[in-house]
C-alpha cells in the first residue's frame, strides 16, 4: 500500500478484537492484560501529520499512554467527517460521554466508569491479596457456582450441577484511603479537604479464579459483596471460563450457546 502510494490519502487502522481467551497463557496475569488490552493502531500520512494533523498527532501519541477504549473510535471517525478545531484539539474536555475523540486530550485522570468499563474488564483497578477475608472469599466463591447452577438448572437434563473444587486465587479492591478519610472540607471555597473521617466500606469487590467440577473449568470472575446484609450481585458479563471447554457442553450449544461456558454434559463426565 505504500509503495502504489495508497497511505498517501488513506487512514488505516489495524486492530485486534482480543487477546488469548482459552490458551495456558490466559490463565496468568499477563494473559489477562493482554485479553483486555489488544493490539491497536493507526497509520496516518506522513505530510499531513506534519501539517494539518499536527496536534492531533501529537494527541493520539499522548493518548496513547492514557485510558482509551474501543467505544472511542467512534468519535474518533466522526472528527474525521467533521475535523475539530485547533482550540478542540488543544482543549482537554471533561468526559460526557464513554466515547472521546482520540485525535483530542483524553483526560490524564481518566477512570473506567467515566470510559463504560465494568471492573471486571478495567486494568487500572488497584487489586490487593484478598488474605484476612476468607470467609468473605469462600462465602463469595459458593455464591458463584450456585448462580452458574441457577443458570443451568433449567437444561439439568442436559448439563451436569457443578460443585467447587478449588478457589485457585482471590483479589479484593483496594479503595482509595484519602476517599474513606474523607469528612468534609476545612474551607469557605471547598479546596481543602478534612481527612479525619473514617468511612466504613458497605460493599466489597472481589475477582475470583475458581475450578468447578465435573469439567475442571476454571472461571475467572468479579463479583460484589454486600457487607451489611452478605448478599452478592453477579453479573455474567464480569464472568470469564478461561480454559478450553472443547466438547463438554456439545449437547447445549445448539440449544442455547449462553449456556456453553457453563454445561457440561452428562456423557463428558
Amino acid at each position: 500500500m505504500r509503495d502504489k502510494g495508497h497511505l498517501n490519502n488513506t487512514l488505516l487502522i489495524v486492530m485486534a478484537d482480543h487477546g488469548h481467551r482459552f490458551a495456558k497463557l490466559r490463565e496468568t496475569h499477563q494473559g489477562q492484560l493482554e485479553e483486555r488490552l489488544p493490539f491497536f493502531s493507526f497509520v496516518m500520512p506522513p505530510w499531513f501529520r506534519q501539517s494539518h494533523g499536527k496536534l492531533a498527532w501529537a494527541n493520539l501519541k499522548m493518548n496513547a499512554k492514557r485510558l482509551t477504549t474501543p467505544f472511542d473510535i467512534h468519535a474518533t471517525l466522526m472528527d474525521i467527517l467533521s475535523w475539530p478545531t485547533d482550540e478542540q484539539l488543544t482543549d482537554v474536555d471533561v468526559p460526557k460521554e464513554r466515547s472521546m475523540s482520540l485525535w483530542r486530550p483524553i483526560p490524564s485522570d481518566r477512570i473506567c466508569a467515566e470510559a463504560g468499563v465494568e471492573a471486571h474488564w478495567c486494568t487500572c483497578l488497584n487489586w490487593g491479596s484478598a488474605d484476612g477475608y476468607e470467609s468473605e472469599v469462600n462465602a463469595t466463591a459458593r455464591a458463584l457456582v450456585q448462580a452458574i447452577n441457577d443458570q443451568t438448572k433449567p437444561e439439568r437434563k442436559l448439563c451436569a450441577e457443578l460443585s467447587l473444587n478449588k478457589i485457585v486465587d482471590a483479589k479484593r479492591l483496594v479503595s482509595h484511603s484519602d476517599m474513606l478519610r474523607y469528612k468534609w472540607v476545612k474551607d469557605k471555597d471547598g479546596f481543602v479537604p478534612d481527612l479525619s473521617g473514617n468511612t466504613k466500606l458497605s460493599f466489597a469487590t472481589y475477582q475470583l479464579h475458581v475450578i468447578t467440577e465435573p469439567g475442571h473449568a476454571l472461571y475467572e470472575a468479579t463479583l460484589q459483596y454486600n457487607i451489611d446484609n452478605g448478599n452478592f450481585t453477579i453479573d455474567f458479563t464480569s464472568i470469564s471460563h478461561i480454559n478450553a471447554y472443547g466438547d463438554q457442553p456439545h449437547c447445549i450449544i445448539d440449544k442455547n450457546y449462553f449456556l456453553a461456558a457453563y454445561c457440561v454434559c452428562y456423557d463428558k463426565i
